[in-house]
């Protein structure tokens, strides 16, 4: 005969609208609501963003409307609301590392978000603002911030 304790760890609670299966009943309940509902009942009081569940609306109050700054840089004294961010600031500015290669060209990148950057505007000629060079050459495919006739 099973404990309690084993029919407990055992009890599964089953979402209605999918497949999700999960141990607790209040983690269910918080996946509902995060997921197949379409209110935002949350509101925050600083600015017009709504959001799914309170513990949204308290990490977008934390990362976007506080001063606090926890996450410093040990080299220049930078701070930073993320610990992404700081890690994203060492690599761009204090490592002399290039680990990401373009698969197109020789090209080396410090970041993940450069080399696609790069891929982007050079390889499949997509501008992040088509507007700053206007002037295609008729003959090749560079582009040019100033009409060159």
């Amino acid at each position: 005969m099973d404990t309690f304790r084993e029919f407990i760890y055992r009890r599964v609670f089953t979402c209605d609208l999918c497949p999700a299966t999960f141990k607790r009943k209040s983690v269910l309940n918080i996946y509902i609501q995060g997921v197949h509902s379409y209110g935002r009942p949350f509101i925050c009081d600083l600015c017009p963003a709504t959001f799914k569940t309170n513990s949204i609306l308290c990490e977008h109050t934390r990362y976007v409307h506080s001063r606090d700054r926890p996450f410093t840089c040990d080299l220049c004294s930078a701070a930073f609301k993320r610990k992404s961010i700081l890690s994203g600031h060492f690599l761009g500015v204090h490592s002399n590392g290039r680990p990401f290669t373009c698969d197109l060209c020789p090209a080396t990148f410090k970041t993940k978000s450069n080399l696609y950057e790069h891929i982007r505007s050079v390889h499949l000629k997509i501008r992040k603002f088509p507007c700053e060079r206007p002037f295609p050459c008729d003959l090749c495919c560079v582009t040019f911030k100033k009409n060159p006739i």
